[in-house]
């Protein structure tokens, strides 16, 4: 029987392909039994209705009606930023709410408005509204 020399010590073969037996076996222990897992965060926040358009007259105020769906587990607090595609009239004649809201797990529905001065003139602008989101209660 063959056997290998180690310093002082006499190895014998099998012994050796045992020990690298293990040593590869446990290699591919570790290859087969790692696992990787795909993980999407998604946005939680759906919204799935808002007025697509808003007729008013000088010196009116007219609610904003947004609903959406928090698919989440969790609350958060949201924002909505009013922007009229025209700066200049939006800073002379336009006020919009500044609330914010808690949104719950579930359908809901945010209601904002829009004022609009009693001395504005005729215009035909549009509207954007920017949702931002933040945990609730803010950690």
């Amino acid at each position: 029987m063959r056997s290998y020399r180690i310093g002082r010590y006499v190895v014998p073969l099998w012994l050796v392909v045992i020990i690298l037996a293990a040593m590869f076996g446990s290699v591919l222990g570790y290859v087969f039994w790692t696992m990787n897992v795909n993980v999407h965060v998604q946005e939680p926040l759906g919204v799935y209705y808002f007025a697509s358009d808003l007729n008013l007259f000088p010196g009116e105020t007219q609610q904003l009606q947004v609903d959406l769906e928090n698919f989440a587990s969790v609350n958060y607090t949201v924002t909505l930023d009013f922007h009229l595609s025209d700066a200049n009239y939006q800073s002379s004649y336009a006020t919009f709410s500044n609330d914010s809201y808690v949104v719950v797990p579930g359908s809901q529905s945010l209601t904002a408005w829009i004022k609009i001065a009693s001395n504005a003139p005729a215009a035909n602008v549009t509207l954007t509204v920017y949702m931002s989101r933040e945990a609730y209660p803010p950690s």
